[in-house]
């Protein structure tokens, strides 16, 4: 790798320059090969995309799909996202809220059942 390469042509103790120097140098090459972009935008992302007005009627609850940033900083995924005031209660990927879809008539005979206890 090319930063391995650098350190070995650039070592401190056999170098004329200033540890300063090398550490600025260093910093450069290690900016100009980094891939990843900034992960963290702001919450509520601006980006995001409001669903019905951007509040689910009856539980006056925020619901909107924004591009949620992977682990690795580089690649993203549609996610929508339910909140409580300004703090995310529920993401859902793709394939999350595809299985969410599929058992929703489980869902629903499960809170009628909850119903009639209270």
């Amino acid at each position: 790798m090319i930063i391995t390469r650098w350190l070995r042509q650039n070592a401190v103790a056999c170098s004329p320059r200033s540890a300063s120097t090398c550490l600025k140098e260093f910093k450069q090459l290690v900016s100009e090969q980094c891939r990843c972009r900034k992960t963290y935008h702001g919450w509520p992302p601006e980006d995001r995309i409001p669903i019905a007005r951007g509040t689910i009627p009856p539980l006056e609850r925020g619901i909107f799909v924004m591009n949620r940033t992977l682990k690795d900083g580089l690649r993203t995924e549609p996610t929508l996202v339910l909140t409580c005031g300004t703090k995310p209660m529920l993401m859902l990927n793709s394939t999350e809220f595809e299985a969410f879809v599929e058992r929703l008539p489980w869902i629903k005979e499960q809170m009628n059942e909850f119903y009639k206890l209270i």
